[in-house]
């Protein structure tokens, strides 16, 4: 009967928040899951044991409460890393009812609530479109520890025993450090999808990086698995064939902006009754724009309110390259003096040199090397067989205007905008160096002079 669905009472799952309590059916308390691809009634209320089983004899069929199935060919999703953008993609996603998991490293332990799944309790602040208050949500995410056979205390003390922590993943959101990258991959590599030569043959794993330096990381994913699957492989160009059959990597880029605070007896934001500050709190500074390859994820973020974009392979290695030659200026630049992004407008000087001469210095050497790889895939592109060729105008307009994009003036104007558009941002790595941690400067700069040295034999100082 459409009078179940009245929302006379609400109250949230203790382990999915999208469990919601409708009026009673029957002297019976009906809950609604919506992380079911169909919604159904459910007959039994969650509670901190585990999760209400589903009715399949009460399937739900109100218009108005059904959500729209999530994209199967990427949900469930894993999200691996615990940083600002990892965790308002996982808290955006997560308030729409798409399944994700955060993938967390056991030192997280003591800041997550236990039970028989972890839970993070993330809290994210945005800004109102209406009045000068913030607007606070919090979620809690499952997580999953990523240590194997991992016994952690939560946040009570309490010991937990990490369920699924053998699970397979089917998609894989990167969205850690450039430099934690290859490292964090490694803990759950054996959950990726196996070899078609095992026993169990499934899709490959889909790898979204969105990650700062994607184009590095991509390189090196290739590098240091390819080779540790190598030995009994045929290889094409270095990359053995048992890779791409557990893995399919994906580019995306996102100009969200987000930044994490840590937790202080002083914060008193906190949603109803429960008064314990979250030790995930997240700003959602501005939202931005989000790029992909792959249009199921582009659907999930339009579906979410976002703006979001899906490119070709050609078009998103063009924006990447765009990205990174901002990056090799403005990130090294602003580190080793201290700056914050519009003050290298400022800056007559840098050492004697003229902070103009220096840019242009760094930006031919990314254009030289951008222009050589970009060809190089155009070629490639044109041997597979993908209806590239230099004779059709259409093709060749399209690779005259990415050697404009990517000439040395186009990078060199699009750079200053962007110090312009962000004055008052402080680089991720001047952040890096004020908090005496790594900085990307390897996946950033070094990836250019690498490239440009060892594959096309050019020189970068």
């Amino acid at each position: 009967s459409p009078e179940v669905l009245r929302m006379d009472k609400m109250s949230c799952c203790s382990y999915l928040n999208p469990h919601r309590l409708l009026s009673s059916f029957n002297k019976h308390s009906a809950l609604l899951c919506k992380h079911l691809s169909r919604p159904s009634m459910m007959l039994t209320a969650c509670d901190s044991t585990g999760i209400a089983t589903p009715s399949s004899s009460l399937p739900l069929r109100s218009s108005t409460s059904q959500s729209q199935s999530p994209p199967s060919t990427i949900f469930p999703m894993h999200i691996l890393g615990g940083g600002s953008i990892g965790l308002v993609f996982a808290s955006s996603l997560h308030e729409a009812s798409y399944p994700v998991t955060l993938l967390l490293r056991s030192h997280h332990g003591p800041h997550l609530k236990g039970g028989p799944h972890w839970l993070a309790p993330v809290e994210l602040c945005r800004a109102s479109k209406t009045n000068a208050d913030d607007i606070v949500k919090r979620f809690e995410i499952p997580v999953d520890l990523i240590e194997p056979n991992t016994n952690t205390k939560d946040s009570n003390g309490t010991q937990n025993q990490n369920h699924h922590a053998n699970d397979p993943i089917k998609c894989l959101l990167l969205c850690t450090k450039a430099t934690d990258a290859i490292p964090a991959l490694e803990s759950v590599w054996d959950r990726l999808a196996p070899p078609s030569s095992s026993q169990k043959s499934s899709p490959p794993t889909k790898v979204i990086i969105m990650s700062n330096g994607a184009l590095a990381i991509r390189d090196a994913i290739h590098k240091h698995f390819g080779k540790e699957q190598s030995s009994d492989a045929q290889t094409t160009e270095g990359i053995p064939s048992a890779f791409d059959e557990r893995v399919q990597i994906i580019l995306a880029t996102t100009t969200h902006g987000a930044y994490k605070t840590q937790p202080s007896s002083l914060d008193t934001r906190t949603i109803g009754s429960d008064q314990t500050a979250s030790p995930y709190v997240i700003t959602h500074a501005g939202q931005g724009s989000t790029h992909c390859t792959n249009e199921d994820f582009v659907h999930a973020c339009q579906s979410i309110g976002w703006n979001s974009t899906a490119l070709s392979e050609f078009d998103m290695n063009v924006m990447l390259w765009k990205k990174l030659a901002v990056n090799c200026v403005i990130n090294p630049l602003t580190a080793l003096h201290n700056v914050k992004n519009g003050q290298l407008l400022e800056l007559d000087q840098i050492d004697g040199q003229d902070i103009k001469t220096i840019t242009k210095c760094i930006l031919e050497e990314v254009s030289s090397v951008a222009l050589l790889e970009m060809k190089s895939l155009y070629e490639e592109r044109a041997n597979n067989g993908e209806g590239i060729s230099c004779t059709d105008s259409k093709d060749w307009d399209k690779l005259q205007a990415t050697k404009e994009q990517l000439s040395m003036p186009s990078l060199e104007a699009f750079v200053y905008q962007v110090m312009s558009d962000t004055a008052n941002n402080i680089s991720s790595m001047l952040q890096d160096v004020r908090a005496g941690r790594m900085t990307e400067v390897q996946y950033l700069n070094g990836y250019v002079s690498s490239l440009g040295r060892d594959k096309y034999s050019f020189k970068c100082s």
